[in-house]
This record gives structure tokens, sequence and C-alpha cells, in this order.
């Protein structure tokens, strides 16, 4: 990744950098990572992580931020650089993190979660959260989710709470400097 950010700084020109849509989660972290580092940057959002993979590989873009299951197959013709992340993502355990490679401040990722309407009784929330660990753990379901290239995990809702918490402290003003910018 230092090899990256020396090349970007040192070609002195905007870097064109694709993400699947113009303010996601991925989206976000290439505007921190490039501000970050101070390099000149233009998002080009796609309509999907297959869709910028695509102008990565054809280079219609010089860079890309998605998900990590977005190279599986593209191996030879991209080189995954970090992954977002307290902890390395569990489908690409050699990928180094942003932090492992110093750049602080990306070390969340987005959690699927399932949300209930307001009011939702206690049980029915606990009941719910134990069917989804069960299913989580599940060897078949752990296979097909490797199958396709993607992390089968359970979190708590607490953990949970507290990780979409970080995000939104993180990433809140930049995605409101992504929409005034639009």
């Amino acid at each position: 990744m230092q090899e990256f950010i020396d090349n970007a700084k040192e070609s002195g020109k905007e870097i064109t950098w694709g993400t699947s849509g113009a303010a996601t989660m991925h989206a976000t972290i290439g505007h921190i990572f490039f501000d970050t580092h101070g390099i000149p940057h233009k998002k080009v959002p796609f309509k999907g992580g297959s869709k910028a993979r695509a102008a990565l590989v054809s280079q219609s873009v010089e860079a890309v931020f998605g998900g990590v299951n977005t190279v599986v197959g593209f191996e030879k013709d991209i080189r995954a650089l970090a992954s977002a992340g307290a902890e390395r993502d569990p489908m690409a355990p050699d990928l180094s993190t942003f932090s492992e490679q110093g750049t602080d401040g990306i070390d969340f990722t987005g959690l699927m979660c399932l949300f209930g309407a307001a009011g939702v009784p206690d049980e029915v929330k606990e009941d719910v959260g134990a069917a989804i660990a069960h299913i989580a753990d599940l060897k078949g379901y752990q296979k097909y989710m490797s199958k396709n290239d993607l992390a089968s995990f359970y979190t708590d809702s607490a953990t949970a709470t507290a990780a979409q918490d970080t995000m939104f402290e993180v990433m809140g003003p930049v995605v409101k400097e992504i929409i005034a910018n639009q």
C-alpha cells in the first residue's frame, strides 16, 4: 500500500478511483484514505462492485474501493492492497488491514444487520438473535458463504450497535461532505 501511496503522490496527478456507489461505505472509506494521505482524487461511482471491478481491470480507473469478494477470480488482474476493519477479513487472512499498514481511522467494517420495528419485545429480539447465531454457525451455511467468498459470523446486538456508532462518527461528516459536493 505504501508503494501505491508514494506513486500516487509522486505522479502529481489526480487519481481516478471507482466504487460500488456514490455514498456507500466503500466510497466513504476511499475518501478518507485519499484525504488522509493528501492524494488528489476523483471518485467514479458505479452501480455495483462488479462494474467498478471491470473498470479497474480495463484500466478505466486506477484504483477501486470495494469488497474483498470482488477480487476473487481476478487475482491475476487485481492486486488487493489492504482491507478495512480492526481485524483481517476472514476471507482474505493474508491481506493486512489499513491500520496494520499505517492508515488509522478505517478500522471498521459494515455489518449486515436485521432491523425490526420500534417496540419489538426483548424476548423476540433475543429469540431472533439466537436463531441468527445458530444459522451463522451451521456448517452448510458457512460452506455456502465461503463458496461465495463471503465471511460468516454472528455479532450480538450491543457489539453491532457500537460498531455502527463508530462508523457513523467517522463516516457521517465525510458522507455529508460528499453529498454537499455533488
